[in-house]
């Protein structure tokens, strides 16, 4: 990174630079003005979602304490009093059983609800109930305000009927086992008769006066007073949009986790009848603290899965908790602020260009003048090098031709030199040739003293080689005496053949002799017998020594014939060659006498080239010494060439730092090049 920005001109460091701080000093701003902007929105929203938490959450406990105080008025007015006796009358006047539903809209009903249903109606109405049902001690709802054709509860028999067991049923039996006066509630729950949700509020009603014609006495308990509250009341208490911007919402949660009114937004779903029916609860940390009486606010994930500020705080509702929950969105929260700091980022963008610009021209106007002068170094630095560049050539050119000078002496000396050791080897093999040729002139007389006794001796051999031949034909000949001899040997031992046939035949006969014998003649058949077996032991011994005679005779013969044609063989290239050697011994004696004449003719022509080449040497050791007086001078050429060269390349040096420094000017304030920085 470091190297990519010292490739960068000045100009554009300084605008960089400018840019880069800009940019930070913006972008902190921003992000300070950012922090402390939703920082603060987030306080003023929370304070604000507080102040109308707690305006609605008293308007509601407000309402929820005035519905306790209009119930107990109302359970001991007057004309609650008289309600009952009328209604009751009209129910027992009509057959009704108290033990099951009954369907008692009868003109008796009809009459009195003519007569009184107006003013209840209007009673229920200006205490904010939804409605006012009386029932009797034994359970029977025997009056509603409203006018209930459809028997939602008109007629019901809490204890036997189709409500037995809801929260109505116990609110009433908790009512009407009390010693004391005290209120019962009944909390939001889905009843199968109406198919809604219904909240209500229990007291007993105690007679004020006597009535001895239905047989009641003063502060007899008359039944159950029961009043309804009023859940679109309540969501309008809840619904109020003051200060909530457009994601706010306030709702209230029981104790199950339950909604007990409807939220504003996706009210489709979040609502206290789909609440109840789909058991869709809202369990979160704020509902938990509403509910265990604390009072307070969080952030968190709210029910519809989207980042809330919560407010919770605790509703008293009789003798329950329920969670009163006021939540705004985030996102709308800090709309106001994104949409500053939008404001601000497009401020900063028109700011940073102009901060870019400004630094850009005034770079400019700051970088001319160095500019201008580098351009100037830069033609000085141009001419110095060319001038350095010319010298450089001529003292190069120099350096070669001496150069080239200094080898070429140098060549000629190292041939001279050459030349001479070779002169000077021709004189010392001359003067061994001369050697050489007397000697050979005293070997050839030898040789030829040798050839002559060469063939006298082969002479000589040629008489052995014909003594060995005689003595090997008498051997041949005794060897065929020795033939002769084991021929006689075979012919005896026919004779032994005949004596053994005859032995056999003796003792065949010596056998069937002692068969006639019997008994006396069978030591003698034993005897026999033997005689017969060595008998044919002598033939078998006989005939063995026959075929080994044989074999002898085969085997001398075939020696005597073989070593006949093996000394005949050997006896006539014996002489042949007897008979070269004889030949080739004449023919080096006329070769030597040949040589001999040869080498002295060879004598005397070494004598001359020896004189000669002692003159060569005398020439050439004179060509040598001039050789090397010229290349001293050669040297001393070459040697003024270096030191021009030298002084070439430190001018040309310090052309190249010259231009070095007017490129460091240039990249200092338009930076490198593509080509320069490729070059790097």
């Amino acid at each position: 990174m470091m190297k990519k920005l010292k490739n960068i001109g000045l100009k554009v460091q300084i605008t960089l630079m400018t840019a880069i701080v800009s940019a930070i000093c913006i972008v902190v701003i921003s992000f300070i003005s950012s922090i402390r902007s939703k920082s603060a929105l987030l306080d003023i929203s929370k304070g604000q979602l507080d102040s109308t938490s707690k305006l609605m959450s008293d308007k509601a406990n407000e309402y929820f304490s005035s519905l306790e105080t209009f119930t107990g008025i109302l359970s001991k007015d007057r004309l609650i009093e008289g309600l009952f006796i009328a209604f009751e009358g009209a129910f027992y006047g009509g057959a009704f059983s108290t033990d099951s539903d009954q369907k008692i809209l009868t003109p008796s009903y009809i009459s009195n609800d003519k007569l009184y249903g107006d003013r209840i109606r209007l009673t229920a109405k200006d205490y904010k109930l939804k409605s006012i049902m009386l029932v009797s001690i034994n359970g029977q709802v025997i009056m509603n305000s409203i006018y209930d054709e459809k028997y939602h509860f008109l007629g019901r028999s809490l204890r036997n009927g189709a409500l037995k067991g809801s929260a109505l049923s116990k609110c009433f039996e908790q009512a009407i086992a009390s010693d004391s006066n005290k209120m019962f509630f009944a909390d939001y729950a889905l009843y199968q008769t109406s198919g809604d949700v219904h909240s209500f509020i229990c007291q007993r009603a105690l007679a004020e006066f006597p009535h001895p014609d239905e047989g009641i006495a003063k502060g007899d308990v008359l039944g159950v007073l029961v009043t309804e509250v009023d859940q679109a009341y309540i969501n309008g208490i809840l619904s109020s949009r003051e200060g909530m911007g457009e994601t706010g919402q306030t709702y209230l949660v029981g104790e199950d986790g339950i909604l007990r009114s409807n939220m504003f937004i996706e009210s489709g779903k979040f609502n206290v009848t789909n609440s109840l029916k789909e058991n869709i609860k809202i369990e979160n940390e704020a509902v938990k603290n509403a509910l265990a009486n604390n009072v307070g606010s969080l952030t968190l994930v709210g029910p519809l899965g989207k980042e809330v500020l919560t407010s919770y705080r605790t509703l008293r509702v009789i003798d329950r908790n329920w969670a009163f929950i006021a939540e705004r969105e985030i996102t709308d929260i800090l709309a106001p602020v994104n949409k500053m700091i939008y404001f601000i980022v497009l401020i900063s963008f028109i700011l940073f260009g102009i901060i870019v610009f400004v630094s850009w021209y005034a770079t400019s106007m700051l970088s001319r003048p160095i500019t201008s002068s580098t351009d100037h170094l830069k033609e000085i630095s141009g001419d110095v090098g060319e001038n350095a560049q010319i010298v450089k050539k001529y003292s190069e050119d120099l350096g070669n031709a001496s150069g080239n000078l200094a080898s070429s002496i140098q060549e000629t000396v190292s041939t001279m030199d050459e030349i001479t050791q070779m002169v000077n080897k021709n004189l010392e093999n001359v003067d061994q040739s001369t050697m050489l040729s007397e000697a050979s002139k005293n070997a050839a007389t030898e040789g030829l003293g040798i050839v002559s006794k060469m063939r006298e001796a082969m002479n000589d051999i040629n008489g052995t080689n014909n003594n060995i031949t005689e003595e090997m034909r008498e051997l041949s000949e005794q060897m065929v005496e020795i033939i002769s001899v084991i021929e006689e040997i075979g012919a005896k031992t026919s004779v032994i053949n005949d004596i053994v046939f005859q032995t056999k035949l003796l003792s065949f006969n010596a056998s069937v002799e002692a068969a006639r014998a019997g008994e006396h003649g069978k030591g003698f058949s034993v005897v026999a017998e033997e005689v017969g077996n060595l008998a044919t032991a002598s033939g078998t011994a006989a005939t063995e020594i026959s075929t080994m005679l044989q074999e002898s005779v085969g085997k001398v013969q075939q020696i005597v014939n073989s070593s006949k044609d093996k000394i005949a063989r050997v006896t006539e290239e014996g002489a042949m060659k007897i008979q070269f050697g004889q030949t080739i011994a004449t023919k080096c004696g006329e070769q030597l006498n040949l040589i001999l004449e040869n080498v002295n003719s060879v004598h005397g022509t070494i004598s001359e080239v020896k004189l000669a080449s002692n003159e060569q040497a005398t020439g050439i050791r004179e060509v040598s010494k001039a050789m090397q007086m010229l290349d001293q001078v050669s040297n001393d050429t070459q040697q003024i060439s270096t030191d021009i060269l030298k002084v070439a390349k430190t001018l040309n040096d310090g052309s190249e730092e010259l231009e070095d420094i007017v490129k460091i000017f240039n990249n200092l304030i338009s930076g490198k090049k593509k080509e320069a920085i490729s070059e790097q």
